[in-house]
């Protein structure tokens, strides 16, 4: 189905396991199959999951090192 989940961009693997849910859901796949696919499905969760982890960290990291950024909206937006 794709290449290794570390090596797919974000908006990939969500459509990917978007597609593996769907399968699953359904209920017509060989155990095998449906066993390959939760494997699958959980390599490209657990990479998504890093990887907005570490989104999240160098925004923390950009809006502590410039705090009037948290305040945005008070300002120039009225």
């Amino acid at each position: 189905m794709s290449e290794n989940a570390s090596e797919i961009k974000f908006e990939q693997a969500l459509a990917e396991l978007e597609q593996i849910v769907q399968n699953l859901e359904q209920g017509n796949l060989p155990l095998e199959q449906a066993l390959a696919q939760f494997e699958q499905g959980i390599g490209l969760l657990r990479s998504s999951q890093a990887r907005l982890e570490k989104a999240q960290q160098q925004v923390s990291i950009l809006m502590g090192n410039n705090p009037e950024l948290a305040d945005f909206d008070k300002e120039g937006l009225e």
